[in-house]
């Protein structure tokens, strides 16, 4: 296997920019993802900041989308969503967490998730998924897209938007937790695509991945959600079905294990009191 250049040192953010407790140091607290009782619901000042990071994040992810053309590279790609994000006056939320060396996740073909932007230039047809997120006054948004090169669609693309949308319209206060998994096992199952059980879903506000972990796949968990609770939902469906992965030697980019594809699509989504609001749509 080649691993393609990845320039290693970190690109600069103006020191006026506002930035998250690891941007200096790399360095990340101890993952409460698992620990329920600590995914409190956000106070209506956090959630209006979350509505602006998250529609921010997804102007972002527009923009990186579109870039995507062939002959272009991933890193170069980089360096315009990392100018873009800070000439917003927010900081690129991927740039030094716990290491990693870009401000954006290119994860192409068979790439699972955490692909490190590099200089292998696209080609057309390739199914590429882009996780852009930010650090936007004092508050995380976050979210994915996969896209094929050079335009188009396949079902492995349409499946997994179809799987993250019918199950953000599942969810809603007094709703289990549960029924995320339920509903994108339904959906991928019905097609013979796999759904990845190792990357989940997090709760997100002036953390980036806290309470809950949302699982994507059947499972038994007990949470019930309540309005003000803030989380993502973002399915990595495989193309055949097999659920082995890889850790490239970067350190980061994971395989699928079979070289099958994979695809990605991530919403923020808030609880309301009479349902959800997606908070990753450009307002």
């Amino acid at each position: 296997m080649i691993n393609h250049l990845v320039r290693r040192r970190l690109r600069t953010v103006p020191a006026h920019i506002p930035t998250p407790s690891y941007a200096c140091t790399g360095k990340v607290g101890p993952s409460l993802m698992s620990d329920w009782s600590k995914a409190y619901p956000h106070d209506d000042d956090t959630i209006e900041k979350l509505r602006i990071a998250g529609s921010l994040a997804r102007e972002m992810l527009d923009l990186t989308c579109s870039l995507a053309e062939p002959g272009i590279t991933t890193n170069e790609i980089d360096a315009m969503v990392h100018d873009a994000i800070i000439q917003r006056g927010a900081y690129p939320a991927p740039l030094n967490y716990m290491g990693f060396p870009k401000s954006i996740c290119a994860s192409n073909n068979d790439e699972l998730c955490h692909g490190i932007p590099n200089d292998k230039v696209l080609e057309k047809g390739d199914l590429i998924s882009f996780d852009v997120s930010l650090f936007y006054n004092g508050v995380f948004g976050d979210n994915c897209a996969t896209i094929l090169v050079g335009g188009g669609t396949c079902d492995l693309l349409e499946t997994t938007q179809k799987s993250l949308e019918t199950a953000v319209q599942a969810v809603g206060p007094g709703i289990n937790l549960t029924v995320i998994g339920d509903t994108i096992q339904r959906i991928a199952d019905a097609q013979g695509f796999g759904v990845n059980r190792q990357f989940c879903g997090h709760g997100i506000g002036t953390i980036f991945h806290a309470p809950p972990l949302v699982q994507h796949y059947r499972n038994h968990d007990s949470f019930i959600l309540q309005p003000g609770h803030v989380f993502t939902i973002e399915p990595i469906l495989t193309e055949n079905g097999t659920l082995g992965f890889i850790t490239d030697s970067d350190g980061w980019t994971v395989r699928t294990k079979s070289g099958e594809r994979a695809a990605q699509f991530e919403h923020m989504v808030l609880i309301t009191p009479h349902g959800r609001d997606i908070l990753t749509t450009v307002k």
